[in-house]
């Protein structure tokens, strides 16, 4: 099926691969994927199939010894990664992987699909598209966005699901969990193909107040008016205009170097009492 006919499924119909990247550091375009996960499914309510590959990276264990202890890797599964292929012998499997299908993740626009670039550029091999995607996060930050921490594991958790994070087969199914969750809520579109343009739309939206306000702020698109809201410290989630006086003046009497148009903000919201 080609992405056009993806495009007019029903979501919950859509052939869906939900993946994640286990790597070396946190630089997508540095990082040597040693770890990846698939669980696919064609309801994100029903069963699942899941494909796991090791990748060899390739360079020094010291040099990513904090990812190793982050995964929680033991001695066995460090042999194991060992002798596995490296990318430039095994990393067309990825593209195999998740050719046809309707992508989804957490953070993959950012980091997943960037850190497969990366490396399928440094050994040489074609660059996996990936037409139709569902970045998770953006979603939570367009719907979650009040909680103070939305790392893959506190959202799931706030949600009622635990799991061992930092494995990517695990951290497949918590994504799939909150993808369940928002369809349940209504907040998707019903066909792939409005899915994929709300969430780029979202994306595009949610980088140009990070780009304006970095993590202090941000425009609550779900409220008429889209208010500015705190995004972050114990007003997260609080409209600006609910902030009492006596903490703007306390953030801007402090040392914090706000983006000048947090700073801006803060005044304009002062002015208006």
């Amino acid at each position: 099926m080609d992405t056009e006919q993806l495009r007019f499924l029903p979501l919950k119909d859509a052939p869906l691969a939900v993946f994640d990247t286990e790597t070396t550091g946190v630089d997508p375009n540095e990082a040597r994927i040693v770890e990846f996960g698939v669980v696919y499914r064609n309801h994100v309510i029903e069963g699942d199939y899941v494909n796991r590959f090791l990748f060899n990276p390739d360079v020094p264990d010291e040099s990513w010894r904090e990812a190793q202890e982050v995964c929680g890797w033991n001695e066995d599964e460090m042999n194991v990664i060992h002798n596995s292929l490296k990318f430039r012998e095994s990393g067309h499997r990825i593209h195999d992987a998740l050719s046809g299908m309707v992508v989804a993740g957490y953070n993959i626009f950012d980091y997943d699909i960037p850190a497969i670039h990366a490396e399928e550029r440094r050994v040489g091999l074609p660059e996996t598209q990936f037409p139709l995607v569902i970045d998770v996060l953006v979603i939570v930050r367009e719907f979650l966005r009040g909680q103070r921490e939305r790392s893959l594991p506190k959202i799931s958790a706030h949600l009622g699901y635990t799991f061992h994070a930092h494995r990517a087969v695990d951290d497949c199914r918590a994504v799939l969990h909150i993808l369940g969750h928002a369809v349940y809520k209504g907040w998707l579109d019903a066909t792939v193909g409005e899915v994929c343009d709300q969430i780029a739309k979202w994306k595009a939206q949610q980088d140009a107040d990070w780009a304006l306000y970095s993590y202090w702020l941000y425009h609550d698109r779900l409220v008429c008016g889209e208010p500015l809201m705190m995004g972050a410290g114990k007003e997260c989630g609080m409209p600006l205009s609910a902030v009492p006086t006596r903490k703007l003046d306390w953030y801007l009497g402090s040392d914090i170097e706000f983006p000048k148009a947090v700073r801006d903000a803060f005044l304009v919201e002062l002015n208006r009492r």
